[in-house]
């Protein structure tokens, strides 16, 4: 009887999409880092491109991780969009103002 595995491709592109939705859906209250480790058994690669995710996102400035006590759960959050420019207060153009 001859077996076969089948490869599942995994990219980062793929791993930081399942984070960014996994953390905006988890809302206000964050997501635990623990539920984004995969259920054993997994591939030493799944833990890699899942910690080169959060780096990346992190240097996007599109997530944010939070540990409120030393060795305590990590968090992760979707980051707040960016205000507008000028904190969404009328502006003359130009930047004169009216006298």
């Amino acid at each position: 009887s001859i077996t076969s595995v089948r490869r599942q491709k995994i990219t980062l592109k793929m791993t930081m999409r399942l984070v960014r939705g996994r953390a905006e859906a988890a809302g206000d209250v964050g997501l635990a880092l623990s539920e984004l480790i995969p259920e054993p058994p997994f591939e030493r690669i799944e833990i890699v491109l899942l910690f080169l995710s959060l780096l990346e996102l992190l240097k996007l400035a599109e997530i944010v991780v939070t540990q409120d006590d030393f060795c305590g759960e990590i968090r992760v959050f979707r980051a707040s969009p960016l205000p507008p420019p000028g904190g969404g207060e009328s502006e003359a153009v130009g930047g004169h103002e009216d006298a």
